[in-house]
Formats: C-alpha cells, structure tokens, sequence
C-alpha cells in the first residue's frame, strides 16, 4: 500500500486521501433510507425494533464533512453522524447492504450508551487462543 493512499499516525488513526463528495453520499444514503420506509413490503420485513431506527436515521443521519470523524458529534442524540469509516465503506458497498449496515452501526453505538439489550448479540468477538 502505498503511502499516498493512507497513512497511520502513532496514536493510531487513518487518515484517508481519497476525496469524496459528501453531497453525493448523503443523498445516496438518505435516498435509501427513504426508500426503505416507503416500499411497505420491504418495510415490513424488518423487526419493529429496526422500523423505529429506520425512522430515526431518516431525521437524524449526517454524513461528517470532515477529514477523520467528528468526534465532537460522534456521539450525539440529536443526529447520527456517520464516521469516515464508515462513509469509506458505504461509497464502497453495493445499495443492497447499506440499509442493513446502517441498522447495525445505529445499534452498535447507541445501544451500548443507553443500556439496550438485543435478542442477540450485535457484536460477536472471538478470540482464537492456543489450546
């Protein structure tokens, strides 16, 4: 890889050269949210739990218009601002998966801050050890 493409500074954060226009994802993204809760017969085939998400990123998704994450409102109630990393996947990934992408990133940071329980775990990490 080369340097230009990323570079690691020592407290371990990406910096990515690639440009991209925030316009353009976030109305990628906010297009497929609203499709998503428009198409009844899609709508209807996620949980009651991912319909009220859906519904919530469709008032308060923002894409980061900075270079690294907005720390500042990384964590915010009032809107949910995607990452760069984030932002890096969605311009990468087919229309298909983002919504259920979305749905996952949602519970994976605001679950664990408001104490909210999944029937199954969001996030499953293994740990490969000698035997």
């Amino acid at each position: 890889m080369s340097e230009k493409s990323v570079r690691i500074e020592k407290s371990g954060r990406f910096i990515f050269s690639k440009n991209f226009d925030v316009n353009v994802i976030s109305t990628r993204v906010q297009n497929l949210v609203e499709v998503s809760i428009n198409n009844h017969e899609k709508f209807s085939t996620y949980s009651d739990v991912d319909q009220k998400i859906l519904q919530t990123l469709n008032t308060t998704i923002e894409v980061s218009r900075l270079s690294e994450s907005d720390h500042l409102n990384f964590f915010d109630e009032k809107k949910f601002v995607l990452s760069r990393q984030e932002v890096e996947w969605i311009n990468r990934a087919p229309d298909c998966d983002i919504v259920n992408y979305l749905i996952y990133r949602y519970k994976f940071r605001n679950w664990p801050r408001s104490k909210t329980l999944s029937d199954f775990p969001i996030h499953l990490l293994i740990e490969p050890t000698s035997i």
